[in-house]
């Protein structure tokens, strides 16, 4: 079961143009900005965090990134969705997620 379900994942990921490396399609969009917008769908283009949802655009790099390992480590029963996120990024991708939103400002 494993196995299909990786190669289900591989062949979605090859539909919408993503790769393992960084660099995905002619656009240049990288795997990481990818991920980093999965997170401004819910906390806003610019991470200002509109109407109830909080805001993650004061938070510098390290903040984001200790906040991601919290819920993917410890968990949050408050978290609603944000314990299932954080499980599925590594450490490594965590830390490239949380550059990318700490620098939108920039």
């Amino acid at each position: 079961m494993r196995g299909r379900v990786g190669a289900a994942a591989a062949v979605i990921a090859a539909g919408l143009g993503l790769s393992a490396g960084h660099a995905v399609g002619e656009e240049g969009v990288s795997r990481i900005e990818v991920m980093a917008k999965s997170c401004l769908a819910c906390h806003g283009a610019q991470g200002q965090g509109p109407g109830h949802m909080p805001a993650i655009s004061d938070l510098t790099a390290e903040g984001i990134a200790n906040k991601l390992m919290t819920y993917k480590n410890d968990g949050d029963p408050d978290a609603t969705v944000m314990n299932r996120h954080a499980a599925a990024y590594t450490a490594d991708e965590i830390e490239a997620i949380a550059q990318y939103i700490a620098n939108l400002s920039n």
